[in-house]
């Protein structure tokens, strides 16, 4: 019964950045430079994200940004998606 008690809170709009730029298949590095952090601080949003939203890893966070974001709409604005 644990994971009923389990609830996702609301996404912060620098973690709606870090779900679309690992959505996209961004390393750690390359998401720091996109977003103004180091490495490291980078490593702890994701973190801090995995336990925010109870998902165990990177996989599992690209996939969850994949299926909920709406088709059309840019997480990140003046960032281009990799092709």
């Amino acid at each position: 019964m644990e994971s009923e008690t389990r609830r996702r809170r609301p996404v912060e709009e620098v973690e709606e950045d870090l779900l679309f730029l690992v959505a996209q298949g961004y390393t750690n590095r390359e998401i720091g430079v996109r977003l103004g952090r180091t490495q490291t601080a980078v490593k702890g949003l994701l973190q801090r994200t995995y336990l925010r939203l109870w998902i165990p890893n990177r996989v599992a966070l690209a996939n969850y940004a994949r299926s909920r974001r709406p088709p059309g709409r840019e997480y990140l604005r003046g960032f281009e998606a990799r092709a």
